[in-house]
């Protein structure tokens, strides 16, 4: 449960829609996805740094667009506040987003100039078919030479990915995460694909020649992606779309497996595969086959933070396991004894108040059996 392990960043957000972006991609809609229909100016950028009031020094973040695609002169204009402020420890950090095909050398240089340390890169898909198209403008192959060069010059390097684009399969995005996994970036985003009104997809959606995922679908994909990247050790900061106020209130969401509450159902998702596997390994040492027809009552020790995950959105993997497994009672008790990610079970005994768990099975040894098995061998 590594995306959730680490504490939540402070970033101050500045979004730059469509700004510096040579194409229009399919999907997009810069302004329904970030509320914004400007750019924002030096002394704002100023305002909200000297208004920041919280305990931690925020990063400043500059979102939307293709940052290092703006000319260096409109570049400078959104840094230099920014670094300004580092410069005076005002600030912790800069961050930009941008394309795959607008990093080399000569942008790098620049960034660094400026203090930017990290750098979020739109991949989308690793699959040419899907992000042609998706009218992405980039190959499979700029991104491989952008990571290249980022990690050469030391940047924390993020990705996003869109399962769910036309043409992608299950099959491409698990082959695109176990490809981007195993170049080692430092953090990802998981974005199944949402059709945005006054969109090109969303005229392909009207037309039926395209369909979005289910929210089943997109679950299932996004909790595989994501077993995948925790396996690697990359952190996984969001999973689903972070939503306005319009995309919440469905004013902006044509269709697609939007959920406000995404990355809650895709992380219990991942943590019920988890203890599934625990339970059936308890089954087959003979622990609870004997009542399965009677029902048993068993426990599931976790980390208390993970105590809701666990259990699942709306006790969901509770009353999986139910009716899976023929249980009568699950109880659920968090123990600072477990890491997170780790899920411990016992059985419960008639008229027994105090248990231990009998059987343990760590976050590392899941996603390792459930990644190589499961995943990878198909």
């Amino acid at each position: 449960m590594s995306d959730v392990k680490t504490a939540v960043k402070h970033i101050i957000p500045f979004f730059i829609p469509h700004l510096g972006c040579p194409h229009q991609c399919i999907f997009c809609n810069q302004r329904h996805v970030s509320g914004e229909s400007g750019f924002p100016r030096d002394y704002e950028i100023k305002q909200a740094i000297n208004n920041w009031e919280g305990n931690t020094l925020p990063e400043i973040a500059f979102y939307g667009g293709s940052f290092s695609g703006l000319p260096y002169s409109m570049q400078s204009y959104f840094l230099t506040p920014a670094f300004q402020a580092l410069k005076e420890k005002k600030i912790r950090g800069i961050r930009i987003s941008t394309r795959p095909d607008y990093i080399n050398a000569e942008v790098l240089s620049f960034l660094s100039s400026f203090g930017v340390k990290t750098v979020e890169l739109g991949v989308q898909s690793m699959d040419n078919q899907v992000l042609a198209l998706a009218n992405r403008g980039h190959r499979v192959e700029d991104v491989y030479r952008a990571f290249a060069l980022l990690k050469e010059r030391g940047f924390t390097v993020g990705i996003q990915l869109m399962p769910g684009l036309p043409g992608d399969t299950q099959e491409k995005s698990i082959k695109g995460a176990v490809e981007i996994a195993r170049l080692g970036p430092d953090m990802a985003r998981i974005y199944p694909t949402l059709v945005l009104k006054d969109t090109p997809l969303h005229k392909l959606f009207l037309e039926g020649s395209y369909h979005p995922l289910s929210l089943q679908e997109a679950v299932t994909i996004s909790r595989d992606m994501l077993a995948i990247f925790r396996l690697y050790g990359v952190q996984v900061i969001r999973t689903g779309l972070q939503p306005t106020k319009d995309i919440a209130e469905g004013v902006q969401v044509a269709a697609g497996p939007f959920h406000p509450a995404f990355g809650e159902l895709v992380a219990a998702a991942l943590a019920r595969e988890q203890v599934e596997m625990l339970v059936e390994e308890l089954w087959g040492r003979g622990t609870v086959k004997s009542d399965k027809e009677n029902g048993a009552n068993i426990v599931l020790w976790t980390s208390p933070r993970d105590c809701s995950i666990v259990a699942g959105h709306k006790r969901s993997n509770i009353k999986f396991l139910k009716s899976r497994f023929h249980i009568s009672e699950v109880k659920i008790v968090g123990t600072r004894d477990l890491p997170r990610g780790s899920v411990g079970i016992s059985r419960i005994k008639a008229g027994q108040k105090t248990c231990t768990p009998d059987l343990i099975v760590t976050e590392n040894r899941f996603l390792l059996q459930y990644v190589t098995q499961r995943l990878m061998a198909n």
